[in-house]
């Protein structure tokens, strides 16, 4: 059965359909969406899409050969492409052009999504812990409900749309992530999703660079509230931002967080919920092996190591109370949680290794260093950070705050990557220098190079010892878990070495 009718296509793209006088009357049907040919199968519709370096209509006749059954197009490529299209037709496929594939493929998803009314809608944004936060509601909730959630972390104008097409009509509760990489971004994929329920994780500095400051980056990601009603709810972390980003809100409001109680009070009839008792308490932080709590009276392991993981968990058990779970239930999905891969990972082997590769910016490094510090290992620290991207010109002072931090660390050395820390480092090395009473070593690498990576795995040998504790930190286009391996190769030279 194909995901949408025609005429429904139609009408949520706004295109018209190519040659249909030459169709051969094949059944209308598409059964999946995809934007790279290579993903294409039986009866695809297939979205080109045109990016700085790619243009997908190259690849239109390659997705039909392929199996796909509807293609969008943009009408500034029927000059170019326009016999490729008819010939597509004249062998039973259905062609539609359109002024922009991108938000054709965003009107099709919106236009999905309104198929399952019954749908109970999540929508989590934030400038960090969005996919944990995701993961872990969609834990929690899955004790009681039917979930489709987002896969991985496609969360973007492209990622979010396809992961809609994934509902299906016996699901109960989604939950989607929305991340940005522009302005307006967000705004757009709630016109997508119209969530009923929406989580804000945090505000902080990712992405600073493009929107320029915080309170853009607020006024952002609040756009996840625009297509509220009275009967929706938003969950914003109890913080400094929780004035600006409730204002103006339609529907409930629950704050959550350390501050804030995670029950609903049934009998308050104001828009704005104010929870301040705790009924999360006993908080212990067990360091690399996560934070204990008790809620309820029942004592929870969260297996997620540091604060802020904690904090995304809150978000989770605020959702789950709304939505009626026990506290049972709650617990189960906290406990069930798997940590996420480049997300402050442990790896624990012949040394120890936290593996937190996938985002980094001024608050999650600091976030990162400080989990480190504070636990408690029996071999020394090393502490290798690659460069935070996308702040723009608040990079300079991000990473002088970073090298500043990391010479009172309990690091005894440091490995600095990236053109970034590189120059802030040498810039500040006179008064470095002066600090060096803890006797922290520390080399920078302008990129890794396999020059950069054959000298810092040379230097990783010399000083390594077993149980020795690994911090591995930078943004994703670093690829700083490629010195994973690295770690891996010294971790068997050792043993072999040592007999162990």
């Amino acid at each position: 059965m194909s995901l949408l009718t025609k005429k429904v296509l139609i009408d949520a793209i706004g295109g018209e359909e190519l040659f249909a006088t030459v169709q051969k009357n094949k059944k209308f049907s598409f059964t999946s969406v995809v934007i790279d040919s290579r993903d294409v199968r039986k009866d695809s519709l297939f979205v080109p899409l045109v990016g700085q370096m790619q243009d997908g209509h190259k690849y239109v006749e390659q997705a039909q050969k392929a199996g796909a059954s509807v293609i969008l197009v943009n009408k500034s490529s029927l000059a170019e492409y326009q016999e490729i299209y008819k010939n597509i037709v004249s062998f039973g496929g259905y062609v539609f052009a359109v002024e922009n594939t991108l938000r054709a493929l965003q009107n099709l998803a919106a236009a999905y999504v309104r198929k399952f009314p019954q749908l109970k809608k999540i929508a989590i944004t934030g400038s960090s812990g969005k996919t944990t936060t995701k993961e872990l509601i969609a834990s929690v909730l899955k004790q009681k409900f039917n979930i489709v959630m987002t896969e991985g972390n496609l969360n973007s104008e492209t990622g979010l749309p396809l992961s809609v097409f994934k509902i299906q009509k016996q699901h109960e509760v989604g939950v989607f992530e929305m991340g940005m990489n522009r302005k307006g971004e967000i705004s757009e994929l709630a016109d997508v999703l119209f969530p009923d329920i929406a989580v804000i994780t945090n505000i902080g500095t990712a992405h600073i660079g493009i929107l320029g400051s915080k309170e853009a980056i607020a006024q952002e990601k609040k756009q996840i509230f625009k297509n509220f009603s009275k009967h929706c709810v938003a969950f914003i972390p109890n913080d400094e931002n929780k004035e600006f980003l409730s204002k103006n809100v339609l529907g409930k409001i629950i704050y959550y967080g350390k501050n804030s109680n995670n029950e609903i009070n049934k009998e308050n009839k104001n828009d704005v919920t104010n929870l301040q008792k705790n009924v999360v308490n006993n908080v212990l932080e067990q360091g690399l092996n996560g934070t204990d709590f008790v809620l309820d009276g029942i004592r929870i392991h969260l297996p997620l190591p540091g604060e802020y993981n904690f904090h995304d968990a809150l978000a989770a058990i605020a959702v789950g109370k709304y939505l009626g779970l026990t506290t049972t239930q709650i617990a189960c999905g906290i406990e069930s949680i798997k940590p996420l891969f480049g997300r402050s990972q442990v790896i624990e082997d012949y040394f120890t290794i936290v593996q937190d590769c996938y985002n980094a910016n001024l608050d999650s490094m600091l976030q990162s260093i400080k989990l480190c510090d504070t636990s408690v290992v029996s071999g020394k620290k090393i502490y290798i950070l690659g460069d935070m991207l996308e702040l723009g010109e608040k990079s300079k002072i991000s990473h002088l705050q970073v090298c500043e931090r990391i010479l009172d660390s309990d690091a005894k050395l440091v490995i600095l990557v990236g053109e970034e820390f590189c120059s802030v480092y040498k810039s500040m090395s006179k008064s470095a220098k002066n600090r060096f009473h803890k006797n922290i070593t520390v080399y920078t690498f302008p990129s890794l190079s396999i020059d950069a990576i054959k000298k810092i795995k040379q230097i990783l040998f010399d000083f390594l010892l077993k149980k020795d504790f690994i911090l591995l930190k930078g943004s994703r286009s670093m690829r700083m878990e490629r010195l994973t391996s690295i770690l891996s190769d010294i971790s068997c030279e050792k043993r072999e070495g040592n007999n162990v």
